[in-house]
């Protein structure tokens, strides 16, 4: 149902951001680290002298030792923000995969009630006048609060689709790439085509 699918996301998102996170206060500690031995090293070379060329050639050392781990954790955030971009896009179209099947669940629960309305010579041999033919009256009711249910059902997966579709495209504008683009434009014309689709139904 929509309570476990939400849960599910939520529970991977979570996972997905964490090495993201952790990476960031690496990089934020590398920073200060970097900070610290860049000063200590203007320090030395203001004392100049030969007994202080060895402790400047240290520093230097763990300077590009400093750098070169602070690249390596930009590049796990590249690829820890890039996995979550997938995950994230990967739900949107999960959402917008419902919205297709409640709204073919609409199409199947109003064919029913399709045929002309004038007479009896319905173009659906199931229905008479729009209406189910071998049904009660009270069949038909109940068949019609069923198709208003998925209905709404139907309306308020398109929206929560469209919401969340919208979120990742704004989330990851700045970094989104031209295919990850291509797929979110992909889903919105998905959903105006549900929109348009559900529209028909009624």
């Amino acid at each position: 149902g929509e309570g476990d699918f939400q849960r599910v996301f939520a529970t991977a998102e979570a996972k997905l951001r964490a090495p993201e996170a952790g990476a960031h206060a690496a990089h934020t500690v590398g920073n200060a680290a970097k900070g610290f031995l860049q000063m200590k090293v203007l320090e030395l070379r203001r004392a100049g002298g030969e007994a202080v060329s060895e402790s400047l050639q240290a520093l230097q050392e763990l300077q590009a030792q400093v750098d070169g781990s602070l690249k390596h954790l930009v590049e796990i955030r590249t690829r820890s923000s890039r996995r979550r971009r997938a995950a994230l896009l990967k739900e949107a179209e999960g959402r917008v995969a419902w919205a297709e099947a409640c709204v073919k669940d609409v199409g199947k629960a109003a064919s029913m009630f399709g045929g002309s309305s004038g007479s009896c010579s319905s173009s659906s041999p199931a229905t008479c006048c729009g209406l189910p033919v071998g049904m009660s009256v009270e069949q038909v009711r109940e068949a019609a609060m069923a198709a208003a249910s998925k209905e709404r059902a139907a309306t308020e997966a398109i929206a929560e689709a469209r919401k969340t579709v919208t979120a990742r495209q704004v989330e990851a504008k700045k970094e989104m790439s031209n295919e990850e683009a291509s797929a979110v434009s992909s889903l919105q014309a998905r959903l105006a085509t549900l929109l348009t689709d559900l529209a028909g139904h009624r």
